[in-house]
């Protein structure tokens, strides 16, 4: 696994788990590496790595009914960290092989992974970038969320990885609409106003 940091001074931190790893970094047993990469409390205790193993002692083996396959144990490895909490107002994105894992758009750290899988579902390969993406996104969830009343209200930002506020001031500093969008757009009201008159 490789992660880069990239931070608005211009400096840029890699951080790379295959060169100069022994192949079994975790022990002669380790038969799989559980790679953990921690967002979930960015600005309290800073971005942190994770690498746990999964144990293959050949005693385990042993223990076992011929018919049955050995189990091997899940054990704890170690922590690493990435960036200070402190650290963190002054990154700009994160990539994990290659991939935008977080990006600060507009002053706001966007959760770039949960974007992409929700754009995947929802809008396809659209090759938009991620500030288009989410613009694009909030819209067509608005437009779902308006069918499923079962949707919590908060569930369109959180899916598309920021905060409302933040799709409001894309919104305003995108150009006027074109023709197609506007044509697009009226297309979804109709498809919409489809579902209001059909009785449940």
């Amino acid at each position: 696994m490789r992660i880069e940091m990239a931070y608005r001074n211009g400096r840029i931190d890699v951080f790379d788990t295959m060169p100069f790893t022994a192949p079994n970094p975790l022990g002669k047993e380790n038969a799989l590496t559980n790679f953990e990469v921690r967002f979930d409390e960015l600005g309290k205790a800073g971005l942190w790595l994770a690498a746990h193993h999964y144990d293959a002692d050949p005693s385990y083996a042993e223990d076992c009914p011929d018919d049955e396959t050995p189990v091997a144990r899940r054990r704890r490895g170690w922590r690493f960290l990435l960036a200070e909490a402190s650290e963190v107002a002054e990154l700009e994105s994160v990539s994990v092989d290659g991939e935008v894992v977080l990006a600060r758009i507009l002053g706001e750290m966007v959760d770039a992974a949960q974007l992409k899988r929700s754009a995947s579902l929802w809008l396809g390969s659209s090759g938009l970038s991620i500030s288009e993406t989410i613009v694009r996104l909030f819209d067509e969830l608005s437009i779902v969320s308006q069918v499923d009343k079962g949707m919590p209200p908060d569930a369109v930002p959180e899916l598309c990885g920021c905060s409302e506020e933040l799709v409001y001031r894309l919104k305003a500093a995108r150009p006027h609409q074109s023709d197609d969008e506007e044509e697009t757009n009226e297309q979804e009201e109709n498809w919409l106003e489809g579902f209001e008159d059909e009785d449940c």
